[in-house]
């Protein structure tokens, strides 16, 4: 299981930006920790820099939340299917 950048998903401005990552694993325990690791935090902000934001860091608490085959998110699992995870990683641009 993977990790795949959703560009479309992504907002880069100036300053700061939130990456957007998505893991096909579909326990939501093991998508859990791959989405919190510092592989997925250093993939978002190679992403960054690669769009132009100077030396960008995480700025704030990585969000994870299951959502549908259309990338809706899920608020309620019992009666939705899960398709994937996704991690929103905050990122800004360094200050030094």
């Amino acid at each position: 299981m993977g990790l795949q950048i959703l560009e479309d998903k992504c907002t880069i401005g100036e300053n700061q930006g939130k990456i957007v990552i998505q893991t096909d694993e579909p326990d939501g325990y093991k998508a859990r920790k791959l989405l919190e690791n510092a592989e997925t935090r250093r993939l978002a902000q190679q992403f960054a820099a690669s769009k132009g934001l100077s030396q960008p860091g995480i700025n704030g608490t990585v969000q994870i939340y299951p959502v549908d085959i259309d990338g809706k998110e899920i608020t309620n699992p019992k009666k939705q299917k899960i398709a994937f995870f996704y991690a929103e990683v905050p990122i800004q641009r360094s200050i030094m």
